[in-house]
């Protein structure tokens, strides 16, 4: 008799859903079915709804491509780079230093998602105490140089805006790097 049940009787099972979590999840899920439905518009198709994680579903499907969230606030995900509005002025350096390793590798891209908006992220510069990266505010070609620290600003304000990382694997990555060397 299920009735007769008690918690103990679950042991294993992992903790059972509270109504809080299963509303939060359902609302996610017809969210992305949504987001579908808007791609799916044969008169005026939409990538509005995509976030990173249409992005990140994505790219699992190629054989070639690894794919990360480089760098957000906390999130469920796995994270590489977590940012905190608490962070000191020797963590936000150390996380400069990696997006410019990052941007300076043959093999690795990074996307921005900005405000309602996704870019590659092209070069980065440094002049005293500014640090840039090239990127575009609302299209795809490189044409605005962004202080860090507004990148940062922007990522903090919302956990949807984040920097995605692209990397080729495997034996596209030696073949990258062959041609580098060459």
């Amino acid at each position: 008799d299920v009735a007769a049940l008690s918690p103990e009787d679950f042991v294993g099972w992992g903790e059972l859903w509270g109504w809080t979590q299963a509303e939060e999840e359902l609302l996610e899920w017809l969210m992305k079915l949504r987001s579908v439905e808007q791609l799916l518009d044969p008169k005026k198709p939409s990538t509005l709804a995509i976030g990173s994680w249409g992005l990140l579903g994505a790219a699992e499907q190629l054989d070639d491509v690894e794919v990360q969230l480089f760098a957000a606030r906390p999130r469920k995900e796995a994270l590489h780079m977590v940012l905190s509005r608490d962070d000191s002025a020797d963590t936000v350096l150390a996380q400069w230093s990696q997006v410019k390793a990052v941007v300076d590798s043959s093999t690795d891209v990074l996307l921005f998602h900005l405000t309602s908006h996704y870019c590659p992220i092209y070069a980065w510069r440094e002049h005293q105490e500014r640090r840039e990266v090239l990127t575009n505010r609302t299209g795809q070609k490189p044409n605005c140089w962004m202080d860090w620290q507004e990148c940062r600003d922007i990522m903090l304000k919302w956990s949807g805006y984040n920097i995605v990382k692209l990397s080729l694997r495997g034996a596209a990555r030696k073949e990258e790097q062959c041609e580098a060397a060459a």
